[in-house]
């Protein structure tokens, strides 16, 4: 028996798709358009504002806002993630660091300038950058959202009246 023959056959088999792949491409496929266009998010009609606006050469285009899943929680929730992820990378270390801080070896353990320099540290840095940044963004979108949708983005800011954080922002 030659090697080659072993290990490899002259026709490839086809493949039965296995019960999980089809189970995945049956949901990915329900959460496209349906027979009615109707957008399904875990077997739920998507809600969402239909906005007009018109380009620079002056043709007419349309755009969906959501209003349903993350994005009825909040206008700008996909910056949580990111926001958590920075806070996460600094949060195991608290404040234990390698580094000597030289108000905090006087004996002010929980002095204002020790406590300053502990949060400014380069493990909180990402966050305390990214969350400046993240907040202006937001603002500066919700303005040029304005001016681009409307009236339908003031009907899109009623119905999710919160920036970035539910609740508080």
């Amino acid at each position: 028996m030659r090697i080659a023959s072993a290990f490899s056959s002259a026709k490839p088999r086809a493949r039965r798709p296995s019960g999980a792949r089809c189970q995945v491409r049956r949901v990915g496929l329900s959460l496209l358009p349906g027979h009615n266009a109707h957008s399904l998010v875990c077997w739920v009609v998507a809600g969402k504002i239909v906005a007009t606006y018109t380009t620079t050469d002056g043709t007419p285009k349309t755009n969906l806002l959501l209003i349903s899943g993350w994005w009825g929680l909040s206008r700008h929730f996909h910056y949580m993630p990111e926001l958590g992820a920075a806070l996460c990378w600094g949060l195991p270390a608290l404040f234990q660091g390698a580094m000597p801080y030289a108000a905090c070896r006087r004996g002010r353990a929980w002095g204002f300038r020790c406590v300053l320099t502990r949060l400014l540290d380069a493990r909180y840095f990402y966050f305390l950058f990214l969350l400046p940044l993240l907040v202006d963004r937001a603002s500066r979108d919700d303005q040029r959202c304005s001016l681009k949708y409307g009236k339908a983005w003031d009907e899109y800011r009623r119905i999710v009246p919160y920036k970035i954080v539910p609740g508080v922002y």
